[in-house]
């Protein structure tokens, strides 16, 4: 569980990364891609807050 745990952490930072670099100006948050990775950040979130409950 640990193992899933760091994967969904390192998956996480990733995404955070590649939404970060796709942000040039404040329009570029109203883009197609912005708010995929924003759905699929807020997914992850919740998958790492599930595995941190689990191994609790």
């Amino acid at each position: 569980m640990k193992f899933s745990l760091d994967l969904e952490k390192n998956t996480y930072s990733i995404h955070i990364d590649l939404q970060g670099r796709f942000v040039k100006n404040t329009k570029d948050i109203e883009t197609r891609t912005y708010k995929i990775l924003s759905a699929i950040i807020a997914h992850r979130v919740k998958h790492i807050i599930m595995l941190e409950m689990i191994l609790k």
